[in-house]
């Protein structure tokens, strides 16, 4: 690439231009790009750089020389729905990464590295539809050469210049098995590719290799080495084979005397029909007379053996070949063709497993809109942005305002969400918690998704963005009057909040109505923040001023200095926000159950009992039991309009717009044993208070009573008699001496 190339390149590559003729860049999903190496300048200063510091030289090239090389790696988003999606394509380039710096040189040499997750493969478009192509680009400075990975044959003889068995060892070192049915592609093409053009440099330029053409063997004539040279050892033929084992571990000894096959090829005429094998995938034998694999198996394993010393009469080698498409015109293959990757597609999408790339930009947006389970969430969140809060503090917000999941019936099916400390769990069925092949959408890029919501106008209905201040007004001045209810008598006598005196009368409804307008009045605003603070300050000192401590008075100060903030407008022209039919999900259910009876000491004796030696029966009769006839609310998810219900036939849980979920108590016990042997129903903080709670039980065990302390004396004053030791009303024996009464009275024991 030249000097008068590399703007443009920066410019696609860094995303630079507000907008693309390429319609193949999606820019909704430039924020999931992902750089390894971030470019400190522009190309060509960083060039200018490198050459000033003598990291590379310019010595000898003309003004139009190419200084600059791309190398790109294309892969086609289908290789990664089969391998666990967004993550896995990082972590792909990530490797791939590494495989470059040893193919470049050095990280020195590097400008800039990026994974371009915004940008579709034009000749599989059609097929794919809006599923979209990983592509990473990495800028070069000392090389003039350039790879590209790339699924069309027009491509394929750009390949060739930096294909070599040093890079191929690069990739297959860094990317390891990640991508390892593409790099053996790749590398037996190669291998094959070098070996047709030394046959080439061999017959154009007469070059003659010390082999015999009739048997491929080392020339055993002498060499004329000419007068004066240094004598060389010779290597002699052992005088005969010898007896005994076989030294080496891969060739087996005969007892039988018969000799030892040739591999195939070798034998007698070595006439195959092209690309046979020996026996057809998974029908040949191994060593240990089991059906043969289709998968290799490893590095000296048992099926693997010697390569014998043939005659080399097949044409097709040794081990490997050089297979022409008859498709392609004789082309190499590099990658299957468009019609075996659509196949290859096809056949995933059959088998009906979810990846984390199937999850549309559509099915995103309806999770960030709908879910929560919050009142109110997105005037919350609509109210945040009015405030022009920072994405790294809508982001926080939306983490503590999220929680548990949400279940949605979306037009491509169901679509579960969890709602972690990482993200958003998003995965196609009923369980996004721990699916491997969820997608994870950061809070920061969900933050980020919902600015752009809000800019469309596609978030919140146009009620809800007027009415967003109001409410947030309304949510201050209900925590306010509680907060003032709450306080002591000796922090009433002080006057702390005195000026919320002056709106008394009608009770609760009215009088938070009539706080959460005066909140608007600036004046009354300063009055209160100042009147807050002094009683933050002397909270801070006495926590006695409140008779109940539930309230949160951080969030309380932060609303109140938030009154002051300017607000921007937002429009939408949807008068309603698009509705989608809802479920709880399998999450949702093991959350619930893994929260215990709701009895003190109830997960404990659930989990203690479960751990113990019963029958399915023997736990489902406990369960019931301890759980008894009742009922919580906020019990799926925390959701406000969620309640769970227990009786003698099992739990019911209930959310709002979802169908209920009945359980017997079969099943509950059934839930509650898969979540014990996962290590998922009781938390670390659980599990150590639980250990500490055996480990006091067990001293406890260990403590002798009083009782059994008297008991222990006068028994050791009559060692020979059966002491009968009085409990209550009743005598009692014990030790020995029970089992001594026992067998005379015909008692059991």
């Amino acid at each position: 690439m030249k000097d008068a190339d590399i703007g443009n390149a920066q410019a696609h590559n860094e995303r630079e231009k507000s907008s693309y003729v390429n319609q193949d860049i999606v820019p909704e999903r430039t924020q999931y790009n992902v750089h390894f190496k971030t470019p400190t300048a522009g190309y060509k200063e960083m060039f200018e750089q490198m050459r000033s510091d003598g990291v590379i030289s310019t010595r000898g090239l003309k003004a139009d020389a190419e200084k600059f090389g791309e190398l790109i790696f294309d892969v086609n988003s289908a290789y990664f729905f089969n391998h666990g999606g967004y993550e896995f394509a990082k972590q792909f380039y990530a490797d791939a990464y590494k495989a470059a710096i040893k193919i470049v040189g050095g990280e020195q040499y590097i400008l800039s590295a990026v994974m371009h997750a915004d940008e579709r493969n034009r000749a599989m478009s059609d097929a794919l539809a809006s599923c979209e192509c990983m592509i990473s680009r990495l800028i070069t400075s000392h090389s003039t050469r350039f790879m590209r990975f790339a699924h069309s044959s027009a491509a394929a003889s750009a390949i060739f210049d930096f294909n070599t068995p040093r890079t191929v060892a690069a990739l297959g070192t860094a990317v390891s098995e990640i991508n390892e049915q593409v790099l053996r592609q790749i590398e037996v093409t190669i291998r094959n590719y070098e070996r047709e053009h030394s046959a080439e440099r061999t017959a154009e330029h007469g070059e003659q290799p010390d082999l015999h053409d009739e048997r491929r063997l080392p020339d055993s004539r002498p060499e004329d080495r000419g007068a004066g040279a240094a004598p060389r050892q010779v290597r002699a033929d052992a005088p005969e084979v010898p007896e005994g084992a076989s030294a080496h571990p891969l060739e087996p000894d005969d007892l039988g005397g018969s000799p030892v096959p040739a591999p195939a090829g070798d034998r007698a005429g070595g006439a195959e029909p092209s690309g046979a094998d020996d026996a057809g995938t998974g029908g040949g034998g191994r060593s240990d007379g089991g059906t043969e694999s289709s998968r290799p198996n490893e590095m000296g394993g048992p099926d693997e053996h010697l390569q014998g010393a043939g005659g080399g009469s097949d044409s097709r080698g040794a081990d490997l070949r050089i297979t022409e498409h008859p498709a392609r015109g004789g082309q190499l293959s590099f990658f299957p063709t468009e019609a075996e990757q659509i196949t290859a597609i096809e056949e995933a999408e059959s088998a009906q497993t979810p990846f984390a790339f199937s999850v549309s930009q559509a099915q995103l947006d309806h999770v960030l809109r709908l879910g929560g389970n919050e009142d109110d969430t997105r005037m919350v969140i609509a109210a945040a942005f009015q405030k022009q809060k920072s994405v790294e503090d809508i982001a926080a917000l939306l983490q503590s305002t999220f929680h548990g999941g949400n279940g949605f019936k979306t037009p491509e099916g169901e679509l579960s969400a969890w709602y972690a400390v990482d993200g958003i769990h998003i995965a196609p069925g009923r369980s996004a918690e721990y699916v491997r092949s969820a997608q994870v959408i950061a809070w920061q890029d969900a933050a980020a998704r919902i600015s752009q919501l809000m800019d469309s106008g596609a978030y919140a209905s146009n009620v809800e963005l007027a009415e967003a201040g109001q409410h947030e007004r309304m949510q201050l001045a209900q925590a306010l009057w509680y907060l003032k209810h709450d306080l002591s008598d000796e922090a009433r006598e002080q006057g702390y909040l005195s000026c919320m005196d002056t709106l008394r009368g009608g009770g609760f409804p009215d009088e938070t109505a009539r706080l959460a307008e005066q909140l608007t009045n600036t004046a009354f605003g300063d009055t209160l923040s100042g009147e807050f603070a002094q009683f933050y300050a002397a909270h801070e000192q006495d926590r006695s001023l409140l008779r109940f401590h539930y309230h949160k008075l951080d969030q309380i100060w932060q609303s109140l200095r938030d009154l002051s903030l300017p607000r921007r407008e937002y429009s939408s022209e949807m008068t309603a926000v698009p509705e989608l039919a809802r479920f709880i999900t399998e999450d949702e259910i093991d959350h619930a159950l893994d929260r215990g009876s709701g009895v003190e000491g109830g997960k404990g004796r659930v989990y203690e009992y479960f751990t113990a030696d019963h029958t399915g029966k023997e736990k489902a009769a406990f369960l019931k039991d301890e759980y008894g006839i009742g009922g919580r609310s906020h019990a799926v998810s925390g959701a406000s309009h969620s309640g769970e219900n227990h009786d003698s036939r099992g739990i019911t849980l209930k959310k709002a717009d979802c169908a209920n979920v009945e359980l017997s108590w079969t099943k509950v016990a059934a839930r509650i044993d898969s979540l014990i042997q996962k290590d998922r129903f009781l938390s670390p903080r659980e599990k150590e208070r639980y250990a500490q709670l055996q480990r006091e039980k067990e001293a406890e065990r260990e403590l002798p009573t009083q009782a059994q302390t008297d008991y222990n004396a006068i028994k050791e004053a009559h060692p020979d008699d059966i002491v009968l030791f009085q409990v209550g009303d009743f005598f009692e024996m014990y030790g020995e001496d029970a089992k001594q009464a026992a067998e005379l009275l015909g008692a059991n024991t």
